[in-house]
C-alpha cells in the first residue's frame, strides 16, 4: 500500500509541475484579416481562454474568458509599420501558452501615382511601368495580368515590369484595368 501511495504523490506533483510551464508560439497574419490563433499550438480536442499581455501598433484584439475551440481575432494595425499582440492562453487541461501575433502590412504599389502617365497610353505608346512595392516581398512576389481587351489578347507577366502596347481604335476613351499579384516575404 506505501508504495501505491508514493506513486500517486509522484505523479500529481510531477502533473502539476508541468501545467505550470509556459510554452511559447508566435503567428504571424496579414493586416485586417481573421484568423484562429489557437492553431499554431498543434493541439486537437482542446478548448481555450485568452487573455492580452501586450499590444504594440494593433487593434481589434479581445480576450475569451468563456472556454472555446478556436481563438479567432481580427487585427488591424494602426500605422503602416508591423504591430504585435501576446496572448496569455490557459487550455481546458490547465496548460499554459505565451502566442506572439505578428500583424504584418499588406503590400501596395507605393509608385503608382507619381509614375503612371495615363496620358500617353493608348496612342500606341507602350506601357512601361515598373512597380514599386511598399514592403518586401518574395524573389517570385510579383505577377500581373490583363483581361482581353481592345481586341488585344489577355496578357501577364511575372516582375514588377508592366510592359504592354494598347491601341484604342475607337473614339471613346476606354479604361483597362490591370491586376496586380504581390507576396510580401513575410
Amino acid at each position: 500500500m506505501i508504495n501505491k501511495i508514493v506513486v500517486a504523490i509522484c505523479f500529481m506533483l510531477m502533473g502539476f509541475l508541468y501545467s505550470s510551464k509556459t510554452l511559447a508560439q508566435t503567428f504571424s497574419f496579414c493586416d485586417g484579416s481573421t484568423n484562429d490563433i489557437s492553431t499554431v499550438l498543434g493541439v486537437s480536442g482542446k478548448t481555450f481562454t485568452c487573455t492580452i499581455t501586450s499590444i504594440s501598433g494593433v487593434t481589434g484584439q479581445k480576450p475569451q474568458t468563456i472556454l472555446s475551440p478556436d481563438i479567432k481575432q481580427t487585427l488591424t494595425l494602426t500605422g503602416s509599420t508591423a504591430g504585435t499582440v501576446v496572448f496569455a492562453v490557459t487550455d481546458n487541461s490547465t496548460t499554459k501558452y505565451s502566442i506572439t501575433v505578428n500583424v504584418l502590412p499588406l503590400p501596395t504599389i507605393s509608385n503608382a501615382i507619381s509614375t503612371w502617365n495615363p496620358t500617353s497610353i493608348g496612342c500606341g505608346n507602350n506601357i512601361n511601368f515598373t512597380a514599386v512595392s511598399s514592403v518586401l516581398l518574395t524573389s517570385n512576389g510579383w505577377s500581373w495580368s490583363r483581361a482581353a481587351t481592345l481586341g488585344l489578347p489577355a496578357t501577364s507577366g511575372t516582375s514588377s515590369l508592366i510592359n504592354d502596347n494598347l491601341i484604342n481604335t475607337t473614339t471613346a476613351s476606354v479604361s483597362v484595368p490591370y491586376v496586380v499579384n504581390m507576396v510580401a516575404q513575410n
